[in-house]
Formats: structure tokens, sequence, C-alpha cells
């Protein structure tokens, strides 16, 4: 009887182990330095929502990005795969916008994947639409590694604004992306 009672601690201690990620810190010189002096936010990319990947199936995603006065940047994304179970979040290290575009570079920290060398680094593309339910849907380029861009560093990224290939775009299907500047 005493073994019935304690199966569901083992069980659910079990579980939470087999949870944690299994990736090695990423080291500090990779991750973006913030600035202390930051002043006020001048740009912004903020949003969250799901859509359906063509072969990796549903997905969430969030971005929270900040440029300040001195164009220091800070934020976070995370990206939830649900079809394949994995998951990834990181550090916003920079971004630019244009009109309603926005390119976005940033450092995977933490995930429930193992990771080639290379692939910490990520870039993001968004297009956001307006609002409302007569507004197109907004966009989004999936979350790639930088390295097939041919770019040489998140920064270049950013800077370069690159167009996105056409199979590569995402309509988001429930939430919403603002791009603001």
């Amino acid at each position: 009887m005493r073994i019935l009672q304690l199966l569901p601690a083992v069980l659910v201690g079990t579980a939470l182990i087999a949870c944690e990620p299994t990736t090695e810190p990423i080291p500090d010189e990779l991750l973006p330095q913030y600035s202390q002096a930051a002043g006020p936010v001048i740009e912004s990319v903020t949003g969250g929502a799901h859509y359906t990947h063509p072969r990796r199936g549903w997905r969430t995603f969030s971005i929270n990005a900040r440029k300040y006065e001195d164009e220091s940047v800070d934020g976070m994304f995370q990206v939830n795969n649900h079809g394949v179970g994995s998951w990834f979040k990181g550090v916003i290290a920079c971004f630019s916008i244009e009109g309603n575009q926005a390119w976005l570079g940033g450092v995977v920290t933490s995930t429930n994947q193992v990771l080639e060398p290379g692939a910490e680094k990520r870039v993001l593309w968004v297009q956001d639409n307006g609002e409302g339910t007569t507004a197109e849907p907004d966009l989004l380029r999936g979350i790639p590694r930088l390295a097939p861009t041919g770019f040489g560093t998140l920064e270049e990224y950013c800077e370069a604004r690159p167009e996105p290939p056409e199979w590569t775009i995402n309509e988001l299907e429930a939430g919403n992306v603002q791009i603001k500047h």
C-alpha cells in the first residue's frame, strides 16, 4: 500500500527531470551586451501567435524587442514546435524596421534540443499588416539559423534587411505582431 502512495510523487519527479533542457549554457561571448544608459524606447517589435509550419506542424511564438535612444537593443523570443515536441528561447541581439516589416537576430539561450555549432544564432522576419478583423494576417518567416542566410553576423542580417524567400513565409493564424517606430 505504501508503494502505491509514493508512486505519484516518483512519477512527477521523473517527468520533471526528463523535461530539463539537454544543452550546455551558451557562452557569454555569444550573448549580446546591453547598455546601462539606454534612454527611452524609440522602436519596438512585440507579439505572440500561432501558425502551422508546412513540414513541422503547429508552432507558437512570442517576441518582445526594444531599441533605445542610444541604439542598444534588448528583448527575448520563444518558439514552441508542438508538432515535434521541441522548444527554444533566446535573447534579441539586433533588429531593424522598415515600414511594416522588421528583421531581428537573436541567440538561443535555452532549448530542449541538442544544437549543432552555430545553430544558436537565429534570424526572424515579421510583417505587421494592421489590427482588427478586416486586416490581412500578419506574416512571419520561420526562425532559421543564421548560417543558411549567407550573412556572417546577426548584425549584418539586421542591417541588410533581406527579402525573405516566398516559400518561407507563414501567415499567422491567431495572434498579433506590432511594429512601432
